[in-house]
C-alpha cells in the first residue's frame, strides 16, 4: 500500500471480526456474531470462541437435554461433510493463528470457511481504518498548480 494510500485511509484503529452462515448458493446469509478486536490477541480469542461456540451448534453433544432423538445423525456419514470437526481443529491450529496473526499486523484480510451439506460458514478478520481529517485528504487528492 503506498503513503499516499495510508492517508486516505487513516491508520488502522483495530479489526472488525464477524461469523456468517450463508446457503451454498448464496442467496441467503445471516450475521450470527460481531466483535470490534482492539488487536491481533483479541481476534484470535473471539476466533477460537466462535468456532468453538459454532461447532457446538451444529454438531452438539449427543447428552444435551435439547436435542431431540430424530437430530441425532452421525456426522460426517454417508459422505457428509464435518464442518464441526472443522471449526473445532481451527481452535488448536498454529498455521491459522499465524495467518490470522499477520493479516491483523498487516491490516489486510482474513477468512476461514468451512461448509457441510447445505451451508457455508465463515468467520472473517477485517482491518478497521480511522476517519482521516478532511485536509488531509485534500492534500492527497488535490492537484498541484502549475
Amino acid at each position: 500500500m503506498t503513503r499516499g494510500a495510508r492517508r486516505l485511509l487513516g491508520s488502522v484503529r483495530g479489526s472488525w471480526c464477524e461469523a456468517t452462515v450463508a446457503e451454498l448458493d448464496r442467496s441467503r446469509e445471516w450475521l450470527l456474531a460481531g466483535y470490534h478486536a482492539r488487536g491481533a490477541r483479541h481476534a484470535r480469542r473471539w476466533f477460537r470462541w466462535q468456532t468453538q461456540r459454532l461447532a457446538g451448534l451444529i454438531d452438539p453433544d449427543p447428552d444435551t437435554p435439547w436435542l431431540p432423538e430424530l437430530a441425532r445423525v452421525p456426522v460426517g456419514s454417508a459422505g457428509r461433510s464435518d464442518a464441526a470437526a472443522a471449526l473445532r481443529r481451527w481452535a488448536d491450529d498454529v498455521h491459522e493463528h499465524a495467518r490470522l496473526t499477520r493479516a491483523a499486523s498487516e491490516g489486510s484480510l482474513y477468512v476461514f470457511t468451512v461448509t457441510d451439506d447445505s451451508l457455508r460458514y465463515t468467520l472473517s478478520h477485517r482491518p478497521l481504518h480511522s476517519v482521516p481529517c478532511p485536509s488531509a485528504v485534500a492534500s492527497v487528492t488535490s492537484v498541484p498548480r502549475a
